[in-house]
């Protein structure tokens, strides 16, 4: 049985060389679709569940596994030569399949070794313990696009949610091990709806933890057996299941201090929680992008990113952006001004020298941030924190904070609440009136850069900031450090208050440009 195995990567690895021996590049879209690399990984991630099924069958197994992991290097290394010289595929399609192939060459790793150290004579299985602050909402985000392609054909809905203040959140988790426990989770979900149905993914944080749910409308879990279904080697509702992925999820989860909670009413849908520690932002994470000059310039071959920095900078007064799509071009861009900020790509296919070589080279460490989608690639990690660059996630570029620092004292006002669309009325009336605002979403934003402000600086703060933080309390901090011009903005009328000599007026909530 095991000498008759015929691997199924043998045809494709003929494939792949079949197509880098062709000098047309451009035909890769034809020969190559995404849902082909899902494929791959599917596949590999069911043989790493299938090679522990059964004792009596090991020995055949730990063969058919060795023989596997050894036949994928071949069309992977091939998939990553052909997509580095390739510049037709859209980089978000592109960074997706890139992932799926590292993902596949990780479990390959874990396959190879654990054939080499005979797995099976060891009951315990330890996770990789080599873990690293993550940035949760990105990974989660890759996850479900990874998805979306993979059932495309069927018609199940997977969907995102994130509360405001848990874009920026991180947890200390090895990458790929908790990959591959979002992945079985979802795929548990689909197995579990039979036609049409829906997945919700939700992502809470505070302080100290971080929360995600998984919540499907399937068949559900009887109670009967819902104790069972972390057991190892016990499988529900899965033809060919080999009772691993609950199991292997709270096992790895025991292992970082996190625990998994599901819920299920046995008729309808299942609900899985998870909780982990929140951990400190690491220093290459960029994760506030405060303006102090009115001019950017924007170096990327992404015509999407483009447009997402001006969506972003849309509603911040009097920022000039320069864009640029090739490094002979930015070149020419780089000026004696001190304080433009440079918001720069990395991975740039039609130049030899990719962002970084490019910051270096011009020195421009401490005034460019790095955007990329390779932001989890640890030796480029440990490169920008040693010459002091911060990175931006390329999929965290619509949800990062922005903070414009003022350039002079004329006509300005501040503006703090967190509610974003509230913010973006009052940025509207201010371009109107001609009025110079800045904006905060929180009180510690404008804390961290008050110093820039003068004393009589016109200040309106919300009652309610949220977690709650009170507005009033604010503004007396404010006012003791010598900040005179303070008024709070309310849905309540004045007489709600207590009398707040350091406060000045109490208006409602509409944009007092207005009325001026």
């Amino acid at each position: 049985m095991i000498n008759s195995f015929e691997s199924p990567f043998k045809k494709l690895t003929a494939n792949v060389e079949a197509l880098m021996s062709n000098n047309d590049k451009s035909t890769i879209d034809d020969n190559f679709s995404t849902q082909e690399f899902i494929f791959l990984q599917k596949f590999i991630i069911d043989a790493f569940e299938v090679k522990e099924q059964k004792e009596h069958a090991q020995q055949a197994l730990l063969s058919i596994t060795a023989q596997l992991a050894h036949d994928i290097r071949s069309p992977l290394a091939a998939i990553n030569t052909a997509l580095s010289d390739v510049t037709s595929i859209p980089e978000n399609k592109r960074i997706m399949i890139k992932n799926a192939a590292k993902r596949i060459n990780e479990i390959a790793n874990n396959l190879l070794l654990e054939s080499k150290n005979n797995f099976f004579d060891s009951q315990d299985h330890h996770p990789d313990k080599n873990n690293s602050a993550e940035l949760i909402f990105v990974m989660l985000d890759n996850i479900v696009a990874e998805k979306r392609y993979e059932y495309s054909k069927t018609k199940v809905n997977i969907n995102l949610n994130s509360s405001d203040h848990s874009y920026n959140c991180f947890s200390s988790i090895n990458l790929s091990s908790f990959k591959r426990v979002i992945s079985n989770l979802i795929n548990n979900s689909i197995e579990a709806i039979n036609s049409d149905g829906c997945i919700n993914i939700s992502l809470f944080c505070n302080t100290t933890h971080v929360e995600i749910i998984i919540e499907d409308d399937g068949c559900g879990i009887p109670p009967e057996i819902l104790p069972k279904v972390t057991e190892q080697g016990f499988s529900f509702n899965k033809k060919n299941g080999a009772g691993l992925g609950l199991s292997y999820t709270k096992q790895y989860l025991e292992e970082i201090d996190g625990s998994m909670v599901i819920s299920s009413d046995g008729k309808a849908g299942t609900k899985i929680t998870i909780n982990l520690i929140r951990a400190t932002p690491p220093a290459w994470f960029c994760e506030t992008l405060t303006i102090k000059s009115t001019s950017i310039v924007v170096l990327d071959d992404d015509p999407s990113i483009h447009e997402a920095w001006n969506e972003k900078f849309a509603n911040i007064s009097d920022v000039k952006i320069a864009h640029f799509s090739s490094a002979s071009d930015f070149s020419h861009s780089i000026d004696a001004c001190k304080t433009t900020l440079y918001l720069i790509d990395y991975e740039l296919l039609a130049d030899e020298k990719n962002g970084l070589d490019i910051i270096e080279e011009m020195q421009l460490n401490d005034r460019a941030i790095l955007v990329t989608s390779s932001f989890e690639d640890l030796k480029l990690r440990t490169r920008c924190k040693n010459i002091g660059v911060k990175m931006i996630p390329k999929s965290y570029v619509p949800y990062i904070q922005i903070i414009q620092i003022p350039t002079n004292e004329c006509n300005k006002f501040v503006f703090i609440d967190d509610d974003e669309m509230m913010r973006t009325t009052w940025c509207f009336a201010a371009e109107e009136a001609g009025i110079r605002l800045s904006t905060y979403p929180s009180f510690e934003d404008f804390t961290n850069t008050m110093d820039n402000y003068s004393k009589n600086t016109i200040i309106y703060i919300d009652s309610d900031l949220g977690n709650n933080i009170k507005g009033e309390l604010c503004a007396k901090t404010l006012f003791d450090k010598g900040f005179t011009e303070i008024h709070l903005t309310s849905g309540h009328p004045p007489e709600h208050f207590d009398d707040m000599p350091w406060i000045k007026t109490i208006v409602g909530k509409e944009p007092p440009f207005l009325f001026t």
